[in-house]
């Protein structure tokens, strides 16, 4: 198996993907099956929106793209996915956490693992994308308490953040099962992350023969300009 990254975070057969781009979304507003993903609930928030969660800890949500594409050749994959970080998250304090959430492959391979707190005083890991250290509390988030979902603990150091578009790129052959997960947790009710509007994109890899022909290509319109000049 290949695989290389870069950061910035029903069934249908692809071929061998000649016109690249998006070949899935999906923002858990349906009513379901949401098929090619493990079993894990859908929350619908005080606010109306709908998400896959909650992940809480040690809890994994898979989804299966080489199920869903039919190949297992080589492909550059992004995808892009919205964050909800819920609750009294405790970011990077290690009496009581820390508390992360991690993206994936199936076969251990992470791309993105990082700590996230709601509490003042607390910092995380996460300052942005590709950007890890030690920050404050939401630092990154595109919105606050925006979701509704604060009914633990009722005060301004808990309730929900929101980080829009985390978005990875990277190569990779054979299967390719998505995971999330989370790590470092209390009960779900007190803390917890939730996955939104997941976006797969894929695009092919060319074979050396391809690099090869374009280089043979290049190499007689360069001679043909050089006859012409003459």
């Amino acid at each position: 198996m290949k695989h290389q990254l870069a950061f910035s975070i029903g069934m249908m057969s692809l071929g061998s993907f000649a016109n690249a781009g998006d070949v899935y979304f999906q923002d858990f507003q349906g009513t379901g099956p949401f098929n090619y993903w493990s079993p894990f609930p859908i929350t619908t928030a005080p606010s109306g929106e709908r998400f896959l969660g909650r992940l809480a800890n040690n809890d994994l949500a898979e989804f299966n793209v080489t199920q869903y594409t039919g190949s297992h050749a080589l492909h550059t994959y992004t995808v892009s996915f919205d964050l909800y970080a819920i609750g009294s998250l405790d970011g990077e304090n290690q009496l009581v956490g820390p508390d992360q959430f991690y993206f994936g492959l199936q076969n251990g391979t992470n791309f993105f693992k990082e700590s996230f707190s709601n509490w003042d005083g607390y910092n995380q890991s996460y300052g942005g994308p590709g950007i890890s250290g030690s920050f404050a509390p939401r630092t990154g988030a595109t919105s606050i308490n925006t979701l509704g979902l604060n009914e633990y603990f009722l005060d301004t150091y808990s309730g929900d953040s929101v980080y829009r578009n985390l978005s990875f790129t990277f190569q990779h052959e054979g299967e390719v099962t998505l995971r999330f997960g989370a790590l470092g947790l209390q009960n779900k009710d007190d803390e917890s992350f939730g996955i939104d509007n997941l976006r797969v994109s894929v695009d092919p890899v060319p074979e050396p023969a391809s690099f090869a022909a374009l280089g043979v290509g290049a190499s007689v319109l360069l001679a043909r300009r050089r006859r012409k000049n003459k």
